[in-house]
């Protein structure tokens, strides 16, 4: 899968792609909304509407919960690129430079991980502990290495 910005290819603006016997071109239908995942009280699809703002969208869906981590929000846009808070100098949550919220647009709202529980992490430390030292025997069992 690659997703390319045809209208710049077209235009010559971006180079032309190499093309090969089998490869099809899907051009989706026009989307309206974006959607909002993660760390919402309403994680959901909602219409875009080009006056509102990231925190806009937040807010309608209900605001952050208390386990979101709010400096490390990224927008992945329709194209597949991912727009981070740090993204070329935007600030999130200021007025000074907003992030473009354009349609098919998903904000994402991640867990803020330094809120979870000792019991919790210690827990997933020793999970994915064993399950690495279950596969490297597996591995040596199979004389692979």
């Amino acid at each position: 899968r690659l997703v390319i910005e045809l209208h710049n290819i077209v235009s010559g603006v971006s180079k032309d792609i190499l093309v090969k016997n089998g490869d099809t071109l899907y051009i989706p239908q026009e989307v309206q909304e974006i959607s909002i995942v993660g760390e919402v009280m309403n994680p959901s699809s909602m219409l875009h509407k080009s006056s509102t703002t990231l925190k806009q969208y937040i807010d309608s869906s209900g605001g952050l919960t208390s386990q979101a981590d709010k400096s490390r929000i990224y927008v992945v846009k329709s194209n597949g690129s991912i727009i981070t808070s740090k993204s070329n100098g935007i600030q999130i949550f200021n007025n000074n430079k907003q992030l473009n919220i354009e349609p098919g647009d998903m904000i994402v709202v991640p867990l803020d991980m330094e809120h979870m529980s000792a019991l919790t992490k210690w827990t997933n430390i020793s999970q994915i502990s064993y399950q690495f030292a279950v596969t490297a025997a597996s591995i040596t069992a199979l004389g692979i290495f």
